[in-house]
Formats: structure tokens, C-alpha cells, sequence
């Protein structure tokens, strides 16, 4: 009987194939990491609009009752009024969008509505305006949310 010799064959990847990987991985990370970027801002967006419809309702039902808005008394104070309606923890815990919600009403404001407080996104940043075209016109100057004295407000009532 003859011995038979196998040689062995060299196992790897060559250089190109490896590259090929490399760029396919690069292509993949290009689209994803944006796409994961729009997804993350929607999600903060619905959060904050849930929670805005959440204060609303409250607000609503507190003036259907009373016939009156809270009395705004302190920055970044939930009204006592309404505490039973929303949970004790609205205003001190960060919202989905970072910073904080501040009652904004009467005697202090000429309206009834809710703002966002320094939430790391600058006046005028494009998150305000994919905000509004969700909750209103798109249009920060306008409309149920806008800019007002430097916060951006939901607007519940404008004449309360």
C-alpha cells in the first residue's frame, strides 16, 4: 500500500476578501447609524408629545372642574392642583427630550400650557421643528406650540 501525503491546504481569508468585509460593514454603518439617529429623536418626540397630551388633559379637567387654571407659583413646580391627575414625579424627573416641564400660567402668563426647559437643544434647533410638525404646524412662531418669552410651550389655553 502506498502512503498517501496530503498536503495541507493554507486556510484563511486573502486580503481582498477581507477589504470586501470592511467595506460592506462601512456601507451598512453609513446608513444605519443615521437611520438610528431619526429613529431615537422620533421616539423622544412621542414621548414628549404623550406627555404633553397627558398635562393637557389634567390641565382640562382641573379648569372644567374649577372653572379657573392653576396658579403658576414656581418654576418647575407640578401645580398642587393637578397632582392627583399626573404623576408626582412630572416635573422634577428629565423628560424624554432632556430638561425639565414648567407649568406656564396665569397670573404669570396670558395663557394656559406647559414648556420645556433647558433640554440641551438650542432655540431654533431643527428638534423644535419636527416637535411642532408633530404636535402642531411645524411652525414654531405659530400655532398650539411655539416659542414664548425664550421656552418653547404647548399652549392649552390662550385665553384663560
Amino acid at each position: 500500500m502506498t502512503a498517501r501525503i496530503v498536503k495541507a491546504r493554507n486556510q484563511g481569508f486573502t486580503l481582498l476578501e477581507l477589504l470586501v468585509v470592511v467595506a460592506i460593514i462601512g456601507i451598512l454603518a453609513a446608513v444605519g447609524v443615521p437611520q438610528y439617529e431619526a429613529y431615537k429623536l422620533r421616539a423622544e418626540m412621542a414621548g414628549v408629545v404623550s406627555e404633553f397630551k397627558l398635562l393637557e388633559t389634567a390641565l382640562l379637567a382641573y379648569n372644567l372642574e374649577n372653572e379657573s387654571y392653576p396658579v403658576d407659583k414656581h418654576p418647575g413646580i407640578l401645580p398642587p392642583e393637578i397632582a392627583d391627575l399626573v404623576h408626582t414625579n412630572f416635573f422634577s424627573d428629565s423628560t424624554p427630550m432632556g430638561g425639565v416641564y414648567d407649568y406656564e400660567g396665569p397670573p404669570a402668563w396670558n395663557i394656559a400650557g406647559v414648556s420645556v426647559r433647558n433640554a440641551g437643544y438650542d432655540n431654533g434647533a431643527k428638534e423644535w421643528s419636527v416637535l411642532d410638525g408633530i404636535l402642531d404646524d411645524g411652525n414654531t412662531s405659530t400655532g398650539k406650540f411655539r416659542l414664548e418669552r425664550g421656552w418653547y410651550v404647548y399652549i392649552v389655553d390662550e385665553n384663560p
